[in-house]
């Protein structure tokens, strides 16, 4: 095997590692299935990847067509979008401590 590795206890490290992998991965038998409670935290780190993605982004294609048919309304709504999002974001900043302090007469 050619590896591009200058270090031989750095090779030896890697090749050790891969060694390991290969046990583990030669002593799950193909055929077998999650267990009930890892289909359960699977399905919940589904969800939450599907939360977390664009929703403009997961048509692609679509996505695209509008971009090419739209005349730029795409772009003026995802700039707008920023700019409320970083309006809020510096608002909540300043709102951090509080109101500015007034001082009074008394």
């Amino acid at each position: 095997m050619s590896v591009k590795i200058q270090s031989p206890p750095l090779l030896d490290r890697v090749m050790e590692t891969l060694r390991t992998c290969a046990d583990m991965l030669a002593a799950v038998p193909p055929d077998s299935q999650p267990g009930e409670a890892e289909m359960r935290e699977l399905k919940g780190l589904a969800k939450k990847l599907n939360r977390c993605r664009d929703p403009e982004k997961a048509d692609l294609v679509g996505l695209r067509r509008a971009k090419r048919d739209g005349d730029g309304e795409e772009e003026l709504r995802k700039a707008k979008k920023r700019k409320l999002e970083r309006e809020r974001v510096q608002k909540e900043g300043e709102d951090l401590f509080g109101p500015a302090l007034v001082k009074r007469d008394v």
